[in-house]
């Protein structure tokens, strides 16, 4: 196997990408994170957002994560991929979220929030289920030593105002003293 270049953007340049923001209620997968790979995953609906994530380049990021209602809304380090995960063929794209920490509990029906800051690596097929593991175990690990480097959006303002209830609209903006994001907020309304 060829090997992985990590941290190089989608237009291969070394830089971090502007923060994506994510916030969406937790649904079943196709249950191969924890089973298969013995990495769980939090998955987020993309059916009615799927024009949005045109734009949003498929790979795998970096960032902070949180469950609403999980361990007082504690805010971890996680590693998300974006993309149709081409070593199981897949024909739709998928959001899934490794908050990298143990849990109990599955989170299925909860707010996830997520702030994607810097991008790993495209996606890739591998030829055995071994490499995949080792590549997605290699990305965790390159996410942990990047977000210890990078701890500002740990405590981010999106963290402490995304737990809305009701109707969501399909993006909002979120104002800061810092900047202005837009928030792909894939709960349906």
């Amino acid at each position: 196997m060829t090997p992985i270049e990590r941290g190089v953007s989608p237009i291969g340049e070394k830089k971090a990408i502007s923060p994506l923001f994510f916030k969406g209620t937790v649904i079943q997968g196709f249950g191969r994170g924890s089973k298969q790979l013995g990495i769980p995953t939090a998955n987020l609906p993309v059916e009615e957002y799927e024009s949005i994530l045109n734009d949003i380049p498929i790979g795998v990021y970096y960032g902070w994560a949180n469950v609403h209602g999980v361990n007082d809304n504690k805010i971890y380090k996680m590693a998300m991929s974006i993309g149709w995960n081409p070593f199981y063929k897949n024909t739709k794209k998928t959001i899934e979220i490794h908050l990298i920490n143990k849990f109990e509990q599955d989170f299925y029906g909860h707010q996830l929030n997520a702030i994607a800051v810097g991008f790993i690596r495209p996606m890739c097929d591998f030829s055995s289920l071994d490499e995949l593991i080792k590549a997605i175990n290699d990305d965790i690990e390159y996410a942990q030593q990047q977000l210890d480097q990078q701890p500002q959006y740990q405590n981010h303002e999106f963290f402490k105002h995304c737990f809305n209830s009701g109707a969501q609209q399909q993006q909002e903006e979120l104002d800061t003293s810092q900047h202005s994001h837009t928030v792909l907020n894939l709960t349906k309304p």
